[in-house]
């Protein structure tokens, strides 16, 4: 362990911080170009299928922030336009989708913003036996609800960028077993939080193999998988091996199962005072290490108009603009039911547990808790236009702070959309 002196004003970003970010736009943007160089040269307008979109949605919050004491209600609306392409030929696929999403809020004025959202996509055929797959993405976003779904933990920033790489190479090995190796790469950068940047790196190897002459309808695989996650004042490096395997059981029931362990080893600096003989700031790095179980399983049930899913997960994944990392066990299910030609809906709920101990994966403790039920329904009008409606109910519970917070969020959507080429 090594002691350094820690300056009690932090350095402003400046020019560097701009310098990265512009190379960051840079690389995204070159990987998207270099998605549609892959285009063989007979581009026939044919082959191609452009469609745009346009929505309205507004909604009814009554706590915006999430915050137990003083809630915060107002009425968004929303304005989304929007542009998919693709293109599909017998050896490559092509995506872009563009979308930007403009945010008026009623009361709070200053909170108005205009979110983006890029993504480029393709999937390439080099042999009958080996294929790539890629994508670049890029996303600008505000609300403090942005990462609710996925993570089941709330924003505190107001905005953030996130770029997001990947890169798969399939080879099938023989006709019943197939090696999978694949590279993800996540920036995400907040406003005015420096503290909760993160950057990570994820590489994965996985070997599945058809057990038909075992089971019928399944398919059983093994993955070795590495990630490191960067933030301001720690570093993870995961190593992860799971086993699992997936199984049809009839045409409408299907299980998927992956069970494994997790190895983290993470180094951060603890921040304190010192006395020689006079108070001064110290950083003071740690190491640490541990074990944990990880996996996921999904059980589906998928009906002539009618569906059910079960999902659990556990993993190592970071917390959101906190700073460190988390183990995040998550629960959910869904139902969707199609009741006419026109109208159907959908009824979800999820819980999400995120824990670390203090000095675990960093200085941070996290202990929070989510729950969330969905119910919603849609119309559809026309081939290209229709409306649909929700409500959701959302509780957080921060065992740290002894402190939880409620959500009722209202929502009605219509949308409108047109195949320019197709």
């Amino acid at each position: 362990m090594s002691c350094r002196k820690f300056p009690q004003r932090m350095p402003p970003a400046g020019q560097g911080r701009i310098r990265k970010r512009r190379f960051r736009a840079a690389m995204f943007w070159l990987a998207v170009s270099l998605i549609f160089m892959l285009l063989p040269a007979e581009t026939g307008a044919q082959q191609w299928q452009l469609l745009g979109t346009l929505s309205v949605k507004e909604e009814y919050s009554d706590n915006l922030f999430f915050d137990d004491k003083s809630p915060v209600d107002d009425f968004i609306t929303t304005v989304t336009p929007g542009l998919q392409i693709r293109r599909n030929t017998e050896r490559l696929q092509l995506g872009l989708v563009a979308r930007m999403e403009r945010l008026t809020y009623m009361s709070e004025g200053d909170m108005d913003a205009t979110e983006q959202y890029y993504e480029g996509s393709f999937g390439l055929a080099l042999t009958p036996r080996l294929s790539l797959t890629g994508r670049a993405g890029y996303e600008k976003n505000s609300r403090p609800d942005r990462d609710l779904e996925t993570t089941g933990l709330v924003v505190r920033t107001t905005k953030s960028e996130r770029y997001s790489y990947d890169l798969s190479g399939n080879y099938r090995i023989s006709d019943a077993m197939t090696g999978t190796l694949s590279y993800n790469y996540i920036n995400t950068r907040y406003e005015g939080e420096e503290n909760g940047d993160t950057e990570s790196h994820g590489l994965n190897f996985a070997l599945s193999r058809d057990l038909g002459f075992f089971l019928p309808m399944s398919q059983g695989r093994v993955s070795l998988g590495y990630n490191r996650n960067i933030y301001k004042d720690a570093t993870d490096d995961n190593y992860q091996l799971r086993v699992g395997f997936n199984q049809n059981f009839s045409e409408t029931w299907s299980l998927s199962l992956d069970v494994g362990g997790s190895y983290t080893r993470s180094r951060f600096d603890v921040r304190e005072i010192r006395y020689t003989p006079d108070p001064v700031w110290v950083r003071r790095e740690e190491e640490t290490s541990d074990w944990g179980a990880i996996g996921k399983a999904a059980l589906s049930w998928k009906g002539e108009s009618s569906g059910v899913t079960f999902f659990l997960s556990r993993d190592v994944s970071p917390a959101g603009d906190r700073g460190t990392s988390t183990t995040r066990t998550a629960v959910g299910w869904s139902m969707t039911g199609q009741f006419t030609a026109d109208l159907s809906g959908s009824l979800s709920g999820r819980y999400f547990l995120n824990e670390a101990d203090p000095k675990q994966y960093s200085q941070s403790e996290i202990d929070e808790e989510s729950y969330s039920v969905n119910v919603g329904v849609r119309y559809v009008l026309t081939d290209d236009f229709g409306v649909e409606a929700s409500y959701s109910y959302t509780k957080i519970q921060d065992n740290v702070d002894e402190t939880d917070a409620e959500r009722n969020l209202f929502m009605v959507r219509f949308y409108v959309q047109h195949a320019f080429l197709e």
